[in-house]
């Protein structure tokens, strides 16, 4: 394989004939050369075009791409930031439903039990 001397990429198929007629899939398996244990399975409608050889490069370069796209979805979004909650540490016994976070308008269930009141 370009780039990896130790591994290969192999055509694979289902050992059931009916199995391999229900799936579309193409299978391909990357493993030491001239061993019979994958080390990768890339399972897709891969084009019959594309040599087995080809297709962990493929996928690589695909998953460089999508990496890409979350990269600019994620830009300016300020995902990491945390609003809206805060942590505070109670003591057992505590706990009062009054006391839980409640989004504005919310209505607030008549039902729920309630300690020492």
């Amino acid at each position: 394989m370009a780039g990896d001397p130790d591994h290969e990429a192999v055509e694979a198929c289902w050992s059931e004939a009916r199995q391999a007629v229900e799936d579309p899939r193409r299978l391909v398996l990357m493993r030491l050369v001239g061993g019979t244990d994958p080390t990768r399975v890339y399972a897709g409608r891969i084009p019959a075009s594309i040599s087995a050889a080809e297709v962990p490069v493929f996928f690589r370069q695909r998953w460089q791409h999508q990496e890409q796209r979350i990269r600019e979805m994620i830009d300016g979004a300020n995902l990491n930031a945390n609003v809206g909650y805060t942590y505070s540490q109670t003591k057992p016994g505590s706990f009062s439903p009054s006391r839980v976070f409640k989004a504005p308008g919310t209505p607030t269930p008549s039902n729920i039990p309630t300690q020492g009141r």
